[in-house]
């Protein structure tokens, strides 16, 4: 049986606290206010937020300059350019979506209104939406802006994603190994928007200590048939049933410790590759823009030949 067991904390956490302890500590410590005993074969989800702060990625927008290109894409995209300057930094700009628009069509008007505490907001909410929302391709997944957030940031600052999420993971796992006398995976989360989903979810944009994919590609099925399919990507699933708990508002929970996932463990201490361990996940490098040019055209084909075999030629 899976058991998650949230870990929260007191009081919000800012960039002070962070100076006076390591993440680790801080990780370790929650733990035991919680009263919580770690055991073989737990996994530990941490949000991007907390594991950025105590890597200095919680920065004053003060002190941010923006470049020139930031500026005029600040401009045109109707963005604070030192924003904009921040997700030009952090990855490359794989899509953006013109997310007022949506929302305020009645499509998106009425979803927004399902999903609100309390519908008479949605005036004041569609107001703090942005017009144009930019999808980043970063650590093996398509982040919204960047990752970068001002939600349960402190005034004047904004959170940023640690520049390398496997290589915070594989870090933190070793030091819990040397106060637990055990290996613990370690999950960094990050929520998204998938596109084409009301709503969001936590996946994973760094993990360490744990095998990230199931291993049963082409395996038989119930009926003793070989399957291409079977590859679930565990790290994200425990991302997903961690995030059910932490929250992104006013929960305070940015761990939990989850019990009873089948997973295979990775032991070996391979820190030199850390930082690129996202890239396991990912597609081979240059089939993302192919294999997008090539669903393309199969679906013109498609409406091509469609519509040619519905006329009346074809008719019986």
């Amino acid at each position: 049986m899976v058991q998650i067991f949230p870990l929260p904390v007191s009081q919000p956490l800012v960039p002070e606290d962070a100076e006076r302890q390591t993440l680790s500590g801080f990780v370790l410590g929650a733990i035991r206010q919680n009263g919580l005993i770690v055991e073989s074969g737990d996994v530990l989800c941490l949000s991007s937020k907390i594991a950025g702060l105590y890597e200095g990625r919680t920065v004053r927008l003060d002190s941010v300059v923006p470049s020139r290109r930031a500026r005029w894409l600040a401009r045109i995209f109707e963005k604070d350019p030192r924003k904009m300057e921040l997700m030009i930094r952090s990855g490359k700009v794989a899509g953006v979506m013109p997310m007022r628009r949506m929302a305020t069509k009645r499509g998106g008007a009425q979803a927004m209104d399902r999903l609100a505490t309390d519908p008479r907001t949605r005036s004041r909410a569609l107001a703090l939406v942005e017009r144009f929302e930019f999808f980043m391709a970063m650590h093996g997944a398509l982040i919204n802006e960047a990752g970068i957030d001002i939600m349960n940031s402190p005034p004047g600052y904004v959170s940023q994603l640690p520049e390398a999420p496997g290589r915070t993971a594989a870090d933190l796992r070793r030091t819990l190994k040397d106060a637990l006398g055990f290996s613990v995976p370690v999950i960094i989360t990050d929520t998204v928007a998938p596109i084409g989903r009301l709503g969001t979810v936590d996946v994973a944009i760094g993990f360490s200590g744990l095998a990230p994919v199931e291993r049963k590609l082409i395996a038989e099925d119930l009926f003793g048939d070989l399957r291409p399919g079977g590859a679930n990507i565990i790290v994200d699933s425990i991302a997903a049933i961690a995030g059910a708990v932490m929250g992104q508002t006013t929960e305070m929970t940015p761990m939990a410790l989850v019990r009873g996932c089948d997973y295979t463990p990775e032991e070996e201490d391979d820190f030199s590759s850390a930082e690129r361990c996202m890239e396991r996940l990912s597609y081979p490098q240059g089939t993302v823009v192919s294999g997008t040019l090539l669903t393309v055209l199969c679906t013109v084909w498609y409406h091509l030949v469609s519509f040619v075999v519905s006329g009346p030629r074809f008719k019986r």
